[in-house]
């Protein structure tokens, strides 16, 4: 709890302080492309997820990141469900995926041998993000 409230200050000073204004400049001036946003949004919630636990990180990013979102004509539940999974798939992930430790202790296997048996499921992970990510945003704009 003590996490989650200090990522709910630390949300609310970053909107104070402007930051999702800011971050939608940056990311606009790479690209307005809806698409090419939503690419940079999975690596970079890939990267967090690997790092942090999954509320902290939608209570810290989702302030920043849904204004541009919505900005783009994102639909804002699909950009929800890209964050959820997204940052659910980091927490099964390297370095430090915190959901591996809790497997890895229940069934009395080292962290190497866990990671090399899961690759086939990240394979498989991975693509329904995709999926999720691109073919859904693809087909809400009716294209």
């Amino acid at each position: 709890m003590l996490i989650l409230a200090t990522a709910g200050l630390f949300s609310w000073i970053l909107t104070i302080e402007n930051v999702p204004q800011q971050v939608a400049g940056v990311i606009t001036s790479i690209s307005e492309n809806p698409m090419v946003f939503l690419g940079i949004v999975v690596l970079l919630l890939l990267f967090v997820g690997m790092f942090m636990e999954t509320n902290a990180s939608i209570i810290i990013l989702a302030p920043i990141l849904v204004p541009v979102a919505s900005e783009l004509g994102i639909d804002p539940v699909h950009f929800g469900i890209v964050m959820i999974v997204t940052l659910a798939i980091g927490m099964v992930t390297p370095p430090l995926g915190l959901n591996l430790f809790v497997v890895s202790k229940i069934g009395r296997l080292r962290m190497d041998k866990l990671t090399i048996s899961l690759i086939p499921f990240y394979i498989a992970v991975l693509i329904c993000l995709l999926i999720i990510t691109f073919y859904s945003f693809y087909y809400n704009i009716g294209g």
